[in-house]
């Protein structure tokens, strides 16, 4: 069987901003909880055996060991006054949509002051040795790291492809480099949107691959060859530590006290049996048919309702 990892907040913003319209008659946003709903009956055509399991930020996430680590991490999505309508539309149906996948009985996880990026990091290597494929789903390029034989990233932005998973030889034809050498090349190009700088001035993608080329490692401490370089190794190095996803509860970047709460989701994942990660009976009860269907006319919800024997097929 495969299991697919829906990153949770990735999925409602994609919906948020394409549906950001759509809106019950009493005003309330409804975008994300149809577009959430509707894009997992698509997902369900086409990975008809996946377990869908749900890892969402945990609260505080700006208490993240990332924030810690680099105060200007994620400093450019700090917001003074009010936020953008569609911003507090997306945040405001996210308790919603939990709600109902709560009740349909499918797994969420989620860890306080963890992302989801990391979150989904010990997932994926707690599950690849007992599933057929562990399948990422989210437009995040973060996750290319992950990608191995058994890991692979849907990043379902290219409507050609339809959810067709992404491909080594395709990283390497966008980037010039492959998935082992991503945390590599993010180092030394930065990540605008998590606001990771650039730390060599005039080091664009281009001359980032000859760096890497040439033997430079900003993997390793003291993995700079070029004696141009190496005033600015330090920071290529704390690009290379934020960039890189947590896959182990004992990596040293995660605080003592958060070790052991993913330590303990660890244990309950590695026990839970791969059929296990399905939908729960208790989502296919009676009871929770009703909720759900209760919870769809509130948001006048009616294409969903129409098709809600196929919704309620979701595995």
């Amino acid at each position: 069987m495969d299991v697919l990892l829906i990153d949770g907040k990735n999925f409602c913003w994609r919906h948020g901003w394409t549906r950001r319209m759509l809106r019950a008659s009493n005003g309330f946003p409804t975008g994300v909880i149809y577009g959430v709903l509707a894009g997992m009956m698509r997902l369900r055509r086409i990975f008809p055996d996946a377990a869908f399991v749900f890892c969402w930020d945990g609260k505080d996430t700006d208490k993240s060991w990332r924030h810690k680590l680099a105060k200007t991490y994620k400093a450019n999505r700090k917001r003074t006054g009010e936020p953008p309508q569609e911003v507090k539309d997306v945040y405001m149906q996210i308790p919603s949509l939990r709600i109902l996948l709560s009740h349909m009985g499918f797994l969420q996880l989620e860890i306080d002051t963890l992302e989801a990026d990391d979150l989904i990091g010990i997932v994926a290597r707690s599950l690849k040795k007992k599933v057929k494929r562990v399948l990422i789903y989210s437009s995040d390029k973060d996750f290319i790291q992950l990608m191995d034989k058994h890991t692979l990233l849907v990043r379902d932005i290219d409507k050609k492809k339809k959810c067709a998973p992404l491909t080594e030889k395709e990283v390497f034809a966008s980037f010039g480099v492959s998935p082992k050498d991503w945390n590599k090349y993010r180092s030394l190009v930065g990540d605008k949107s998590d606001d990771i700088r650039r730390p060599i001035k005039g080091v664009g993608p281009k001359r980032a691959i000859d760096i890497l080329a040439s033997g430079c490692d900003p993997s390793k401490k003291n993995g700079c060859i070029d004696e141009k370089l190496k005033l600015s190794w330090r920071d290529v190095r704390l690009n290379y530590k934020l960039v890189r996803i947590v896959r182990k509860p004992d990596d040293n970047r995660i605080p003592s006290p958060l070790r052991k709460q993913i330590e303990k989701l660890v244990a309950v994942v590695e026990k839970t049996a791969p059929d296990k990660l399905y939908r729960s009976e208790a989502g296919k009860s009676k009871e929770s048919y009703r909720a759900v269907m209760k919870m769809l006319a509130r948001f006048e919800l009616d294409s969903l309702w129409e098709s809600r024997q196929l919704l309620w097929k979701l595995p």
